[in-house]
């Protein structure tokens, strides 16, 4: 998710790459695993889920 935001933001980075990233941070079940670290409280609400965070790369490659 930091890697996939700051590309997003970043003008510079010309593709991103993700490995192991989830498609969402939207879960009902509670977070047993992965980086709580990443999770960024409001982001949800100002800056969208990861698939809108990803298109905002366009029209730069991105491989998930």
């Amino acid at each position: 998710m930091v890697a996939v935001t700051a590309a997003a933001l970043e003008k510079r980075v010309s593709e991103g790459v993700t490995i192991g990233a989830p498609a969402s941070v939207i879960s009902d079940a509670p977070y047993g695993f992965g980086n709580m670290g990443i999770l960024v409280p409001g982001s949800l609400k100002e800056l969208g889920d990861l698939p809108q965070l990803m298109s905002l790369l366009a029209p730069r490659p991105l491989k998930v």
